[in-house]
This record gives structure tokens, sequence and C-alpha cells, in this order.
């Protein structure tokens, strides 16, 4: 997870963010029945820094999410992957204490036996925007999107 603030926000000059430097800011995410466990993780995560986050607005797109930063209602945590979005006035700050229990990994399994073409593009460009993502990741710090 990486934190998404506006480009204005006093933590987007930042290089990496801690979650407690969070507490106090108004926070955006998706609606807990969208996904009751990893909302449930950030808001213990949030507690577990000292705080409870205050939920101003819910949006059930991650580009929703990203719009409402970018237009400065609040921050949100989001996974790393959005930073590819690139939308303007979003700037994204590792955080650097995030708890275990917010990563997760994604899998794919799939019976190589008669793979058709489709399939085979489709990995490929699974295997080619993993490779994207986890060069954004390694410079991250310096990314920011405020055009």
């Amino acid at each position: 997870m990486v934190v998404a603030a506006p480009s204005h926000h006093p933590l987007a000059v930042s290089n990496f963010c801690r979650l407690a430097d969070l507490a106090g800011h108004d926070f955006i995410m998706f609606p807990h029945p969208q996904g009751t466990t990893l909302h449930g993780r950030i808001t213990n995560a949030c507690r577990t820094a000292g705080f409870v986050p205050n939920i101003v607005q819910e949006a059930r797109h991650m580009h929703t999410i990203l719009s409402l930063v970018a237009a400065g209602l609040g921050v949100s945590l989001v996974p790393v992957g959005a930073t590819t979005m690139k939308i303007a006035g979003v700037a994204f700050i590792p955080l650097i204490d995030a708890p275990v229990e917010l990563a997760w990994e994604l899998a794919m399994g799939w019976q190589p036996r008669g793979a058709r073409k489709a399939l085979r593009n489709f990995l490929e460009a699974v295997r080619s925007t993993s490779q994207e993502l986890k060069s954004e990741i390694a410079c991250l710090p310096n990314q920011r999107s405020n055009s």
C-alpha cells in the first residue's frame, strides 16, 4: 500500500510516510461491503498507529478514489498498482511502516495444454505489466503525477 494525497498536500513533498502521519487527515476509502477484510485491516492498522481514520468519502472504483484525492477531499491508502493510473493532482508517497496484513499477492492459474493465442497474449501482458510495476515501485519516492 502507498499513500495517495493531493499534490498540494503537505505530505506530497515527502519521500515517505508513516501510518501515524495520516492521523487527523480525512480519508477516502472504498465501501466496507466491497471489501470487508481489507477495509477492516486498514482501519485496524490505523487504530494500531494511534488513530481512527475519519472516512469522509467512499467510492467503489480506484479511478474515482484517486479523482477525489486529486480534488483535495482527503488522502487514501491504495495498492501500489494504483500508481500506474497517473491521475493529475495525485502524489503517491511510500508507506514505510505498512503492516504485513495490508499486503497481498495476486496469482493466476491456467492449463498450459491447449493454451490459445488469446491466453498466451494475456499472460504476456500480465508479465509485462508486472515488470513495469516493479520498475514503478523502484522509483516511487520520486514519482509525482502533477501534470
